[in-house]
């Protein structure tokens, strides 16, 4: 089996952020939490988290929102290494994901839509991974996430605390999971009834330094996306559903206004990460049992 991480979220979910914070912290010390980073075949995406989190480290700006017109695909590998052997290195997985609006992805899996119903036209956007000035392409959105969903054998669900629209973010991680349930079930010959024991799952409870209520994460998953919670525990082994929260900043973020009264956040001076690299550390436990 691959180790391919697929990642998904629905606009505002804290994926950019996250993947900005995960970057930077283990840049800064690689190994000394027993991984590392590898951007060889994809420096690509290193110079676009590179470019982000210059953005945030010095110039405390917030990723901008994702245009709903363009689309990036990162990649990277996580290595582990021995505390014991540092020149023992070996690749944990591979985080795979693309960096694009959430609402681009919420339309394209939003229940309403019916199987068919994606139009070359409606989901292709500009491709933000050419180099070559003024060399345009496009990419059928729909058909990466099919792509993605096809090719991972895990998966990790960013969790909004305070959704926009709590039943919109339910109805989406939702419809991925049956997508999830449907390809993999198809491709290792399962009936409908039987649950994918070699899938991990991870549900991330992010911006938990916004808000001071309960953090038992299962209880969280249960209020905010309730529907998607219980198919996940119908569909998958328990053993492979991890549940986390984290915070990527660190400290709730001042919040200012525009003269217009349009309210923006600021990028704390000191950016302290919490339970970021817990995701990690379970994808790697989840591999590592596998391969025995």
């Amino acid at each position: 089996m691959n180790r391919l991480v697929g990642l998904f979220g629905t606009s505002s979910s804290g994926k950019t952020v996250y993947l900005v914070t995960l970057f930077n912290r283990l840049r800064e010390d690689p190994g000394g939490e027993g991984l590392a980073l590898d951007f060889k075949d994809n420096m690509d995406s290193y110079e676009y988290l590179d470019y982000l989190a210059e953005g945030m480290y010095v110039h405390k700006e917030f990723p901008h929102a994702t245009d709903q017109r363009s689309i990036k695909r990162v990649s990277f590998e996580i290595k582990g290494i021995s505390k014991d052997d540092p020149d023992l290195i070996e690749t944990v997985f591979t985080f795979n994901t693309y960096d694009f609006a959430g609402e681009t992805m919420y339309e394209i899996y939003s229940p309403s839509k019916k199987k068919g119903d994606s139009s070359e036209e409606t989901f292709q956007i500009k491709d933000e991974n050419l180099q070559v000035e003024g060399d345009e392409s496009y990419i059928n959105v729909k058909k990466s996430l099919d792509e993605l969903i096809q090719n991972s054998s895990s998966f990790m669900f960013m969790v909004d605390p305070t959704p926009a629209n709590k039943f919109s973010q339910d109805r989406f991680i939702f419809a991925v999971l049956m997508e999830i349930i449907t390809v993999h079930q198809n491709k290792y010959k399962l009936k409908p009834n039987q649950k994918l024991k070699n899938i991990s799952l991870a549900f991330v409870l992010t911006k938990t330094d916004t808000y001071r209520e309960n953090r038992n994460e299962q209880r969280q998953l249960s209020r905010l996306i309730g529907l998607s919670w219980n198919y996940a525990k119908l569909y998958f082994s328990r053993e492979r559903i991890g549940t986390f929260h984290i915070s990527s900043l660190g400290v709730k973020p001042k919040v200012e206004k525009t003269p217009e009264g349009y309210e923006y956040q600021l990028v704390p001076d000191n950016i302290n990460p919490q339970g970021i690299l817990e995701p990690v550390r379970f994808f790697n436990k989840q591999f590592q049992e596998q391969g025995k």
